[in-house]
């Protein structure tokens, strides 16, 4: 009896067995499929479209494009007339008294120090006035026109623009550079897997070398040196092997990190290595430098950044300069003892100002950038 559980216990074991193992087959079957459907095929111009996507680097100068641009419409905007609206209650806790002369006793007063009237010499010689009352209600609109601001504010839209020219220059500057490190990338990655590909060539044609050397030294046609030449053959290509397989690897990482992909994304790549004659080939130095200083972008940049150098000393200059404002307010108060107010509680108050600012000492700042002539 004991035989015959054991023997069940056995059954049921490697029935389990079976099963889990049918369980990981599955799973890494699976895992399989869905690591070949992950795989992304590449060729040269698949490789540049993507990069220019997703590297990470064009991501950020795109963004310091879109904040130069809206840099050009703040700039502008501060020249434009201000409209604010506004609407203020306020009450009065304890209203505050003034004292003034009293006029009437002064008045009633004769030459020879008398009064007019009985009685006014008891009247007090200063009085105590309160002027508002407890609650007021005010709300209106105002607009603040800069009419002269000594430069300041065209200085500003230079910068601005010139902001602009550079960030452009510089997004531009950005996906050259990717295009340039993903084109040499991916050859490098087909150069590494051609390597890859010969070294393991040339190890398989050793190792069907040393097979049939080991069958000729067996059947005496073949010495012990003979067949000891050959396992050091096959011995010193497999770290060759290794190395090209590692550099093919290598290569893989550095296109995906120039492409702005995950490392664990598998890539498959499509193309040869092949030589094409290129245009440029037949241009002189000379016509190369031209064309470079007509087209790279670096040259963008630094007109960008002349033009902000300029607008920053023509900044500078304004400080020394007067700045002339125009302002004017349209409002309406009103004031009660109680918190009842109607519209004919409200009184129009309608003013217009012109002021003119005029600095006298600022300490000497931005003396000397005022001094730059650009």
């Amino acid at each position: 009896m004991k035989r015959m559980r054991k023997g069940k216990m056995e059954e049921k074991m490697s029935g389990l067995k079976r099963m889990g193992t049918a369980v990981i087959a599955l799973c890494v079957g699976a895992a399989g499929t869905v690591r070949s459907q992950d795989t992304l095929r590449l060729d040269l111009a698949r490789s540049v479209e993507t990069a220019l996507k997703q590297n990470p680097g064009i991501r950020i100068a795109e963004k310091e494009l879109s904040k130069a641009r809206a840099g050009v419409a703040e700039s502008v905007a501060a020249l434009l007339p201000k409209v604010s609206g506004s609407v203020n209650f306020q009450h009065s806790w304890e209203i505050q008294q003034s004292l003034i002369p009293n006029f009437i006793k002064a008045a009633m007063r004769l030459p020879d120090g008398s009064y007019v009237m009985p009685g006014v010499e008891g009247m007090p010689d200063y009085l105590k006035l309160s002027f508002g009352v407890d609650n007021t209600f005010l709300y209106g609109a105002a607009l603040t026109q800069p009419v002269f601001l000594g430069g300041a504010g065209l200085g500003s839209v230079r910068i601005a623009n010139g902001a602009k020219r550079a960030a452009e220059g510089g997004l531009e500057s950005a996906k050259q550079a990717v295009v340039y490190n993903t084109v040499n990338a991916f050859y490098a990655c087909l150069l590494a897997r051609e390597v890859a590909a010969v070294q393991e060539q040339a190890l398989a044609q050793t190792q069907a070398n040393l097979d049939l050397v080991r069958k000729k030294y067996d059947a005496g046609n073949a010495s012990g040196f003979d067949r000891m030449r050959a396992e050091v053959d096959v011995a010193n290509l497999k770290p060759q092997v290794i190395s090209a397989e590692n550099a093919y690897l290598s290569a893989l990482t550095g296109l995906r990190m120039v492409m702005g992909l995950p490392e664990s994304t598998p890539l498959a790549l499509e193309g040869r290595l092949a030589y094409a004659d290129d245009s440029l080939d037949s241009l002189s130095l000379s016509d190369l430098r031209m064309i470079a200083r007509r087209n790279r972008p670096e040259y963008k940049s630094l007109s960008g950044n002349k033009t902000i150098a300029g607008g920053a000393a023509r900044a500078a200059r304004s400080s020394f300069l007067p700045k002339v404002f125009f302002q004017t307010d349209y409002s309406f108060m009103a004031m009660r003892t109680d918190y009842k107010f109607t519209q004919d509680d409200f009184s129009k108050g309608f003013t217009s100002a012109l002021s003119l600012q005029i600095p006298l000492f600022n300490s000497g700042a931005n003396w000397y950038l005022s001094l730059i002539h650009i």
